[in-house]
Order: C-alpha cells, then sequence, then structure tokens
C-alpha cells in the first residue's frame, strides 16, 4: 500500500482523532515491520511520535484516537478505564435479533489454544460488557447500533459468536469472509465464481466517539459508514427488507 493521508476528524496540540480504513493496521506488525499502519503513516507525515490509547482490529474502519504526549496518554487511559468515553460501533451480524436492544456480560480471555484469538471464560476471563439496539432488521441479518462498555480484544466480534449472532462478514469467527450481492438478489446469474463481493472486511465500524479533551472540554465526534457498508446496506434493503421502520441516524 503506498502512504496515505489519514482523514483527520480532531486534532489540538495533546490528541488527534483520525477516520482508519479498513484494511490497514493500527500499529506496525509485530513480525513484518514493512506492512503499513496507521499509527507508522502518522508518525511520518505529521513528524511527531504519537502514543497509542486503543486500537481497531485491522479490518475494522471507523474513529480513533491518539495522544501526542505522555500526560495526554495517562488521561485518555483514565477516561477507558473509568468507563468515561463512549465508543459507538455499527454491526451488520448474522440473523435476526428479536429484543430492541440488549446487554451481552460474558468475561473474555485470551484464547490459550489459538494465538491472537479471545474465547468466553466463566471461570478465568474478564469482565467485559458489550451493550447493543437493533437498528433495522433484514432477512438473515440485523444490523445493530453497539457500545462495548469494556475494552477487551475483538470484544464486541466474540460477544456476538457467544449469543448466536456473529458479525456477518468474519473470516475469524464468523460463517463469511465477504457478502455477494448473488446471496441477496433473487434469481442472480452469477453465483461466487469470478463475482466481486459487496464487501469482504468486518462489517463492523466504528463511527462515534465522545470523550474529553485535556481542557476538560467534551468532544463528541461522528464518520459515516464506508462506501463498501453502504452498498451491502443497499441491496440489503432492496431484496432482504423485513419491515418498512423508519431507520434513524447511527448515533
Amino acid at each position: 500500500m503506498s502512504l496515505m493521508t489519514p482523514e483527520i476528524l480532531y486534532e489540538d496540540s495533546h490528541l488527534i482523532v483520525v477516520n482508519k480504513p479498513a484494511g490497514v493496521l493500527t500499529i506496525p506488525d509485530r513480525w513484518d515491520k514493512t506492512k503499513v499502519s496507521l499509527l507508522g503513516i502518522l508518525n511520518e507525515t505529521l513528524s511527531s511520535s504519537l502514543r497509542l490509547v486503543h486500537r481497531l482490529d485491522k479490518e475494522t474502519s471507523g474513529l480513533i484516537l491518539f495522544a501526542k504526549d505522555v500526560e495526554s496518554q495517562r488521561e485518555i487511559s483514565r477516561q477507558f478505564e473509568n468507563h468515561e468515553i463512549l465508543k459507538t460501533y455499527v454491526a451488520l451480524v448474522e440473523g435476526e435479533i428479536q429484543l430492541p436492544s440488549g446487554k451481552i456480560e460474558l468475561p473474555l480471555e485470551e484464547d490459550p489454544q489459538h494465538l491472537g484469538m479471545t474465547r468466553v471464560d466463566e471461570k478465568r476471563g474478564k469482565p467485559s460488557v458489550t451493550s447493543y439496539e437493533v437498528m433495522e432488521k433484514f432477512r438473515g441479518f440485523t444490523l445493530l447500533r453497539v457500545h462495548p462498555l469494556s475494552g477487551r480484544t475483538h470484544q464486541i466480534r466474540v460477544h456476538f459468536v457467544a449469543i448466536g449472532y456473529p458479525l456477518a462478514v468474519d473470516g475469524l469467527y464468523g460463517k463469511r469472509s465477504a457478502i455477494f450481492l448473488s446471496e441477496l438478489k433473487p434469481k442472480f446469474k452469477t453465483k461466487h465464481e469470478g463475482e466481486k463481493p459487496l464487501i469482504s472486511r468486518l462489517t463492523l465500524h466504528a463511527g462515534g466517539l465522545h470523550f474529553k479533551n485535556m481542557d476538560g472540554r467534551e468532544i463528541t465526534l461522528e464518520t459515516p459508514l464506508p462506501k463498501d457498508f453502504m452498498v451491502t446496506l443497499k441491496y440489503l434493503r432492496k431484496f432482504k427488507s423485513v419491515s418498512l421502520q423508519k431507520r434513524k441516524g447511527f448515533f
């Protein structure tokens, strides 16, 4: 990937928030330092040394916050630990969730049998909470607004797998690695072979972020769904819609 210029949604002398595209690592790869990362791009383009306060999976798009100094890194980390920062995701999951909202409270830990994965463990896992609201239903899918109230690795992905509704696209935990128009449109002639997918990455977007800057001012940011996500929803609404319910804003 060539050097890109990330979209900056907020910046002051202590903090910066950018819109991460899907397919880009948050930080440099542990083993392959040649892989492009968002942190590496920002440090090069801004000629600075940003500090990590949270992460997004490589295949997740959306808002991510970095600190510019040790003091702001400590303060933002404190806000995360005290649940003072609200992160809002949009998730498309497999299956039709019946309740309008819910909360998943299942302890999570690193999976010792599968490197880089997380699992539910009632005895050794750390307390983990995810709340959600149904935004829109389709035949076979549900669009959700999701708030992770703790910050475990792969938390949203693992929590929804645990209750039987994996992300619609999740090659690691879910059932498929892409969604094709042929899955949605009746009597579609081409069946995957040579067909370009509508979306081929995690159906998860970090669209909203609320925090306090170093001056104590409350900052609320939003970023719309990327094109691949919007196109997928367009065809779901056209071919898999189950109601005429009015869709509210994402955040």
